[in-house]
């Protein structure tokens, strides 16, 4: 069962309650240093069970980058661009790419949080410290429609960047798709782990030119020699 891919193709010390604008300058640094015209991170999806678990039951390696607002992603078989003018969507397990043409796509960077959003999606609660990192709890405000009860963003306190977000389901899973031969209650809410791993790495531009993955003649698009294998489902 694919939670992780299912969900993203649909978004400890004890708690020190802390002064609502030390919280904000936090997320408002994080912002500027993520606001950024180009990024680039390795990521890590984990699933585990329960709020403390320590076995993984479902993982993924993945891509987040960002060049020229376009917006990049992949997460184990799943890839896609977003882009002003059109957007692509991979599925190599199943060899099906979506595609959809249009001036007025509005390209989605999922690092990119302002203020006034969070202060409409969350309520804040606390923010924990260690050495490195500051982390500060989110809860989704009862009309946010959130899949989750509770996030945790880790953010290094000397970079201002991402070293890992936590996002605990609302609602209880079986973990008995993942064939756990344990007598144990299979039933519990799910945690996901992303981790942001080396974000140096030179942005390769390919991903981000549509001649990667199509060509429009006479209106009609044809798919690049990489994706010959695909089958092609257009949106427009």
């Amino acid at each position: 069962m694919r939670v992780i891919l299912l969900l993203i193709c649909s978004f400890l010390c004890g708690a020190v309650q802390v002064e609502a604008q030390d919280f904000d300058a936090i997320v408002q640094e994080m912002i500027e240093e993520h606001g950024k015209e180009s990024y680039y991170f390795d990521l890590n999806y984990a699933l585990y069970k329960g709020i403390d678990g320590s076995k993984v039951y479902e993982e993924y390696k993945g891509v987040m980058a960002l060049k020229d607002n376009k917006f990049y992603q992949k997460i184990g078989a799943m890839e896609s661009l977003q882009t002003s003018s059109f957007m692509v969507m991979l599925n190599h397990e199943d060899k099906e790419i979506l595609i959809n043409r249009s001036e007025t796509n509005q390209p989605v960077n999922t690092l990119t949080l302002d203020l006034k959003t969070l202060h409409q999606l969350y309520d804040k609660g606390g923010l924990e410290t260690t050495d490195k990192t500051y982390i500060l709890e989110l809860i989704p405000k009862q009309n946010a429609g959130s899949l989750f009860s509770r996030l945790w963003l880790h953010i290094d306190k000397k970079s201002k960047k991402y070293v890992k977000q936590v996002m605990l389901f609302s609602q209880l899973q079986d973990f008995s798709h993942f064939n756990d031969s344990s007598k144990d209650n299979q039933y519990d809410v799910g945690r996901l782990e992303i981790s942001f791993l080396n974000d140096d790495r030179e942005i390769e531009d390919k991903i981000f030119e549509e001649s990667r993955y199509f060509q429009v003649t006479s209106n009609k698009i044809k798919l690049s020699k990489e994706f010959q294998g695909f089958e092609l489902i257009s949106a427009n």
